[in-house]
């Protein structure tokens, strides 16, 4: 196994799991994290992900979902009202893909 598939397993084994981005796409998601955290529209923000000690932020964690996995054609009515959501809080994220809206059970 790969030591990024080996990390994966440990922070999978954690409940946990971390997120790097880079640029200006790492605040943007960083901040919409915060928001939305305790709102049940996403995973909860665990913290964020430093490089050294009090460094630059380079990503962030969230709670593991189990079952979770990317949206399909069938997520498309729940993709639309959990975006309402999000614009409703506003929040524009502005990269809307399948893999940004982690499903567990709607289609």
């Amino acid at each position: 196994m790969s030591m990024i598939g080996s990390k994966a397993t440990e922070l999978m084994d954690l409940h946990m799991c971390c997120v790097f981005k880079y640029g200006h796409q790492r605040e943007i998601e960083t901040s919409i994290y915060q928001q939305i955290n305790g709102s049940n529209i996403g995973p909860k923000l665990l913290g964020h992900l430093m490089e050294g000690r009090g460094g630059r932020v380079i990503g962030f964690a969230v709670k593991w979902v189990p079952g979770a996995r990317a949206a399909g054609p069938g997520d498309l009515e729940g993709c639309k009202k959990t975006l309402g959501r999000l614009h409703g809080l506003g929040i524009k994220h502005g990269d809307i893909n399948k893999h940004n809206f982690p499903c567990t059970g709607w289609a």
